[in-house]
C-alpha cells in the first residue's frame, strides 16, 4: 500500500501535517502557500530535484499600476558600442572601395556609402543606449560624422596612392599628410562635385533618424 500523498505535488505527507488547516498538503506546498498563495506547485522530478507543476509559466512580473517597465537610456553603454560601430562602418566602407579600386573598377559614387556608415553606427548607438531619444540621436550624429570625415580623406588618398602606382610613379607618398592635406580633400571636392559631397550628410541624417527616433528599440536585443 503506497503512503499518502500531497494533493497539490504528490510528495510523500508527512506524519504530523505541517499545516493542520491543510492536512494534505506536504510541508513544503504549506510553506509555499503561506509566502505566494498565487505560486503553483512542484513536482518531484526524476533527479529529485523540484520543478514548477508542469505546463505552467511563472507569473510575470509587472508595476503596480500596470504600467510597462521602464527602459532607461544609457548614453556610456551606446557611446561604447557607437564608438566600435563606427570603427567597423569606417573600416567596411574604405575596404571596399579600395579593393575595387586596385581591381580598376571606376566608382563614381562611392560616396554614397555614407549611407552604410548611417545605418551601422545609428543601429551601433541604438544597441548600445537601449533606447532611441535626444542623447542616442545626438551621439549618433557626432560619431557618423567623424568616421565620414576619416573615411573620406583616406578613402581619396589611398585611391590618389593607387592611380600614382598605376600611372608608374612614385609610390612612396605618406597615406597621412597633415591637416592641410585633409582640408585640401574637402575643399577640392567641393570645388570639383557638391552634389557628392552633399551624398556625405545621408549618413548622418540616417543615422539621426534610426537612434534619435523617440522611443525606439534596438533590433538586436
Amino acid at each position: 500500500m503506497l503512503p499518502p500523498s500531497c494533493a497539490r505535488c504528490g510528495a510523500p505527507l508527512p506524519a504530523v501535517a505541517a499545516d493542520p488547516t491543510h492536512p494534505e498538503w506536504c510541508g513544503a506546498c504549506a510553506a509555499r502557500a503561506l509566502d505566494a498563495p498565487g505560486m503553483p506547485p512542484t513536482v518531484p522530478s526524476s533527479s529529485g530535484r523540484t520543478s514548477q507543476a508542469p505546463w505552467s509559466n511563472p507569473a510575470t512580473m509587472a508595476s503596480p499600476d500596470g504600467a510597462p517597465p521602464v527602459v532607461r537610456v544609457r548614453v556610456l553603454d551606446g557611446l561604447l558600442t557607437g564608438l566600435a560601430a563606427s570603427a567597423i562602418a569606417g573600416g567596411l566602407w574604405w575596404g571596399v572601395v579600395i579593393g575595387l579600386a586596385q581591381k580598376g573598377t571606376d566608382l563614381e559614387l562611392w560616396h554614397l556609402g555614407s549611407i552604410l556608415v548611417g545605418l551601422i553606427v545609428g543601429q551601433g548607438v541604438l544597441t548600445g543606449s537601449r533606447k532611441g531619444g535626444g542623447a542616442s540621436g545626438a551621439l549618433a550624429l557626432v560619431l557618423s560624422a567623424a568616421t565620414i570625415a576619416v573615411a573620406v580623406y583616406f578613402i581619396d588618398r589611398s585611391q590618389m596612392i593607387i592611380a600614382l602606382n598605376d600611372a608608374g610613379r612614385s609610390s612612396d607618398v605618406p597615406l597621412w599628410d597633415g591637416i592641410s592635406a585633409v582640408t585640401d580633400v574637402y575643399r577640392g571636392w567641393w570645388d570639383f562635385d557638391q552634389t557628392r559631397v552633399l551624398m556625405w550628410l545621408a549618413g548622418p541624417i540616417i543615422a539621426v533618424l534610426i537612434a534619435g527616433w523617440p522611443g525606439r528599440r534596438p533590433l538586436l536585443g
